[in-house]
């Protein structure tokens, strides 16, 4: 499956390579959503290929990509995708005790750090070391949610490649081809554009009707499924529950945006930040504690809807709108 919104990131990591201009230390985003993992597999495999020569692919025959392929290979090191809440110095040490090791295959040492946005202030400062002075042949590759989450210090030493998300159009074109149904190029896609992999997902199962409609939650109802904190009629499908889920992670992603000084053009959710006031908010009402928990509850629903059928979907939602109000309420 062909992803054309990674194309240009892609390219422009080759053309780096090609100049010898690649740092060992580069920085992509982690957005699953977006299709970024597959891009850092992706590059993880080229770096780590013993016969790619001037290519811009891994040959997947060697036994380096035999070895990454079957998940066992010596000198990739992957870690932080599963971390919930903070990434801390203990796991930065076993980082740097891997990359001190000889190379197994004899070539590049390639490191992972997905969620780098989670790393803690000592956690940082030890990653910061490392990339000051690299052990040998290495690719780390950097990965938090937001490039702006990373201490400046860590970023002076990053070549950042970001990833552009597809518009309304090119997203209507893709789905359409992907989800073998024709998807218009519409406003009500705009919210999807940022998670292209979860919009193929929803409109690929929703078959009926009402599971069709799910796309239309209006930012209006979701304001009044946050002030109510109570799940309606309208979310009776895995399908809608979903989208419900993306839409939080999306206002939480706005949250952290608008904490930083961004702008509300750049909010994938702006009517309903801008219901929210969340511009005036004072410091003390970025509640971190709060704003994970809710973090945490879209990825438990998540996964409770995507289990086994016959699950109650009202009642999956039910905690998750608990966590986001008592988020977004005044402290």
């Amino acid at each position: 499956m062909k992803m054309p919104w990674l194309r240009q990131c892609w390219q422009q990591i080759m053309q780096s390579a090609q100049q010898q201009r690649l740092a060992h230390g580069i920085a992509l985003p982690w957005q699953p959503e977006l299709g970024s993992d597959k891009l850092i597999t992706q590059l993880s495999h080229w770096a780590l290929c013993q016969q790619r020569e001037h290519s811009m692919q891994a040959c997947g025959h060697c036994k380096s990509c035999t070895l990454l392929a079957s998940g066992h290979h010596p000198d990739f090191i992957r870690f932080g995708e599963q971390a919930s809440d903070s990434i801390g110095v203990d796991d930065v040490r076993h980082l740097q005790q891997k990359l001190q090791q000889s190379s197994h295959q004899g070539g590049r040492k390639v490191a992972v750090l997905a969620n780098a946005h989670m790393l803690t202030v000592a956690a940082s400062n030890a990653l910061l070391k490392t990339l000051e002075e690299p052990p040998g042949d290495v690719l780390i590759i950097i990965a938090p949610a937001r490039w702006q989450s990373l201490l400046p210090t860590i970023r002076s030493r990053l070549q950042y490649y970001p990833i552009y998300a597809p518009d309304i159009e090119g997203l209507a074109q893709w789905l359409s081809q992907y989800a073998h149904t024709p998807v218009a190029a519409q406003e009500s896609l705009r919210p999807w554009c940022a998670k292209p992999l979860l919009a193929l997902s929803h409109f690929s199962t929703a078959q009926d009707n009402q599971a069709a409609g799910a796309e239309h939650l209006s930012q209006a109802h979701l304001h009044t499924l946050l002030s109510h904190a109570s799940v309606d009629k309208s979310l009776a499908t895995p399908e809608q529950g979903l989208f419900l889920i993306s839409h939080m992670e999306s206002l939480l992603r706005d949250i952290g945006w608008l904490a930083q000084g961004g702008a509300l053009a750049g909010c994938r959710l702006p009517e309903l930040c801008d219901t929210l006031a969340i511009r005036q908010w004072p410091p003390s009402h970025f509640k971190r504690r709060e704003l994970m928990n809710a973090q945490r509850a879209c990825q438990q629903a998540r996964r409770m809807l995507q289990g086994p059928k016959g699950l109650n979907v009202q009642l999956a939602l039910q905690e998750l709108l608990i966590q986001m109000r008592t988020a977004v309420q005044p402290a």
